[in-house]
């Protein structure tokens, strides 16, 4: 079984190298501006399996690019690793008796070079997993692998985009008010990493519920009052929006109702 990658970005160049180191055949990449279309119909030709690793707005553009080809594609799988767009992107290519899947790697590729161990652990998430080629695939690599309906594929990638994304926002909103006491941030990055790491840490071994600590936890009402005094009105309602989602994680009592109350108002008196 030979595998082609058409794109050789960060996810299509992490998972060939992590691919070969499992055994699997790479048979090559396509990269727009360095082949030509000559060069994707011989590649598509000499491949069982053709991973379309674009960006997600470039994904039908692959498809409609390949059709043109000409190339006979039956008994030929297409996947697409988009995390939000589902496999009926690729229908264009099973009503020209390709077998199609989708296969999302949960894990953010940073660099062309992802260090093994992370993609050793990392899960993925797929359509279409009876599909014989993933079946292969997935026996030669030791990740976890869980199917996917179409429809909850937007929802499950807002999930992984909360947590490795918009983190990133709420991470740097942090960093903004250690500065505004006069820590640059370059120091900041340092001072708070051993926190951040035992956070994490906790997080990963025990869930949110057990790793939560700080004010919320405690229903320390004067702390967060005092904390909403100091934020403008923008920070003010990020702070308030965050602080219910979080307050969700503490048990049921009179003092966490009032506390709600507190954050849904806007009261910094408490």
């Amino acid at each position: 079984m030979k595998i082609a990658f058409l794109g050789a970005g960060k996810v299509g160049t992490n998972l060939a190298r992590y691919f070969a180191a499992g055994g699997l055949e790479i048979s090559g990449f396509f990269v727009r501006k360095n082949h030509s279309l000559e060069d994707l119909g011989h590649l598509i030709e000499d491949s069982d399996v053709i991973f379309i690793t674009v960006n997600d707005d470039s994904i039908g553009d692959v498809v409609r690019t390949v059709l043109s080809l000409g190339v006979a594609l039956e008994g030929k799988s297409f996947g697409h690793t988009c995390g939000s767009l589902s496999v009926s992107e690729l229908e264009p290519l099973r009503e020209e008796r390709a077998m199609v899947f989708t296969c999302h790697p949960l894990q953010t590729f940073s660099s062309l070079e992802v260090e093994e161990d992370l993609l050793r652990e990392m899960h993925f998430f797929v359509e279409n997993l009876q599909n014989p080629h993933l079946q292969l695939i997935f026996e030669k690599i030791p990740n976890p692998v869980h199917e996917i309906k179409s429809q909850d594929k937007v929802k499950y990638h807002l999930g992984a985009s909360i947590m490795a994304n918009l983190t990133m926002g709420l991470m740097d909103f942090a960093f903004d008010l250690i500065e505004e006491i006069g820590v640059e941030k370059k120091v900041g990055y340092e001072a708070f990493k051993p926190l951040l790491k035992g956070t994490c840490a906790h997080l990963i071994a025990s869930g949110p519920r057990a790793a939560l600590t700080g004010p919320i936890k405690r229903k320390d009402r004067d702390t967060i009052s005092k904390h909403m005094a100091v934020l403008g009105q923008e920070d003010l309602m990020l702070y308030r929006l965050l602080a219910l989602k979080t307050l969700n994680l503490v048990e049921d009592d009179p003092e966490k109702d009032l506390i709600e109350k507190m954050l849904k108002e806007g009261n910094i008196n408490g």
